[in-house]
Formats: C-alpha cells, sequence, structure tokens
C-alpha cells in the first residue's frame, strides 16, 4: 500500500487520468483493509490460521498480475480493493496467531517485533518503488512487488503451522476416527455450525464498542488520524 502513491504521476499519464483518480486505488485498498476483518477473523477461529493465511497470500499475490498489465485505472481500482481484502489478513491474524503460540505475559516481544517490520516496510517500499518507477516504469513497480510476495507466499507454504488449537484437536478427532472406526468429536467441529453466528457477532460487537466505549472511539478516530498522516506524507514527500 505504501509504495503505490510512488507511481501516481507516470501511471496517471499512461492510463489517462489523474493523480487523485489513481490515488482512489489506494482508498480502495485501506477501506477493504478495515472491513474486510469483521469476516476473516471469524473464519480463523473456526477453520483455522493457516488456510486463511496461505489463500489470503495467494491471492495478494496474483492480484499484483493484473495490476502490473492494466490497460485502465479502474483496473487497478477494482483489483486494489481486493487486495486490500486479502492483505488484512496480516492486520487480523497475526495477534491471534501469537496468542495461540505464547503466554500472556510473552507476547509483547513477538508483537513489537511484528509492528516493527511492518513500519520498516513501509519506510523502505516507498523509497523502493520511487526509485523503480523512475529508473524503470510503474508496472516493474507492481511485478517486483509481486515477485516479493510470491516469495513471502513460498516462505510460509513450507515454513507456516497451524496455530489454532480447536481446529488442531479437530484434526486429532478425525484422526481417531478414521484409525479406530469409532466417532471422535470435540467442540470445534459443533462450531463450525454457528460459523454465521459468529460472523454476525463479529460484525456488531466491534461497532458496539466503538460507539459506546470513549476509549475505543478516542483511540481509533487517533490512529486513523495518524494513517492518514502517514499516507499524505508519503505522497507529499
Amino acid at each position: 500500500g505504501c509504495g503505490y502513491p510512488s507511481a501516481s504521476f507516470q501511471a496517471a499519464h499512461d492510463l489517462h487520468t489523474t493523480q487523485l483518480v489513481y490515488l482512489c486505488g489506494n482508498t480502495a485498498f485501506l477501506l477493504a483493509v478495515s472491513s474486510a476483518p469483521l469476516v476473516l477473523a471469524p473464519l480463523s477461529e473456526v477453520y483455522g490460521r493457516s488456510p486463511i493465511y496461505l489463500i489470503a497470500a495467494l491471492i495478494f499475490t496474483l492480484l499484483f498480475i493484473p495490476q502490473a498489465l492494466a490497460k485502465s485505472i479502474t483496473t487497478i481500482i477494482v483489483v486494489r480493493f481486493f487486495q486490500g481484502m486479502a492483505a488484512s489478513v496480516g492486520n487480523s491474524l497475526v495477534a491471534g496467531s501469537v496468542s495461540d503460540v505464547f503466554h500472556a505475559n510473552e507476547r509483547g516481544l513477538p508483537m513489537s517485533l511484528y509492528s516493527i517490520a511492518v513500519y520498516i516496510s513501509q519506510g523502505v517500499s516507498p523509497y523502493v518503488s520511487s526509485v523503480t518507477v523512475n529508473r524503470a516504469s510503474w508496472r516493474v513497480m507492481f511485478w517486483w512487488q509481486g515477485g516479493m510476495a510470491l516469495l513471502t507466499y513460498l516462505a510460509m507454504w513450507f515454513v507456516l503451522k497451524e496455530t489454532r488449537g480447536p481446529v488442531l484437536l479437530s484434526r486429532r478427532a478425525r484422526k481417531l476416527t478414521r484409525q479406530t472406526g469409532r466417532l471422535h468429536k470435540c467442540r470445534a467441529d459443533d462450531e463450525r455450525l454457528s460459523f454465521l453466528i459468529m460472523v454476525k457477532v463479529s460484525l456488531f460487537r466491534p461497532m458496539q464498542y466503538l460507539v459506546l466505549e470513549p476509549v475505543v472511539l478516542s483511540f481509533s478516530l487517533w490512529i486513523g488520524f495518524l494513517w492518514g498522516i502517514i499516507f499524505i506524507s508519503l505522497e507529499a514527500i
């Protein structure tokens, strides 16, 4: 997302549009990032973290191709929205993965390392993207970003393991059922039947906290303001 504005002048010229319209691609991306976790978070609770990570990473990677080959700004904006949905997995699932693996008093360091990695990449990406656009083209920028995403996906495919406890118990129950011929079940198997209920709770509860809890509202407004400053600064500089 942070490297995208670097191509605004060149891409807008080539696609016969304005820089303002081109930057709507970032708006679409961030709207998807903010809304998709309301569905993806409960999905990972029921079906596991690993499948959501891998599917989202694959979709995120493949969606760089239509952007690099785009003939119109409409293509980029629409693709950016769906890519933002895939990218939101990183924001919404990492805390859950950390809570799966670490005890409560041990989670500060891994979450801090994750946050540092995010901010470092947001600082490096605009610079590298600007150099790529100036020395090659904005299409090359999308190609190398897609290449980095592909490397990340391959690393996740070989390294990432399932961490969600109930999902692991469910897999063990199915294995025991095959081995013994007797039915084995765990609570996670029953929770799959109530996925729609979990989605309804996931959609309602954040809005409830946002409206009724002044602390949540104030922090949300402040963080939203800061993110706006970050992206405005990236575009201005």
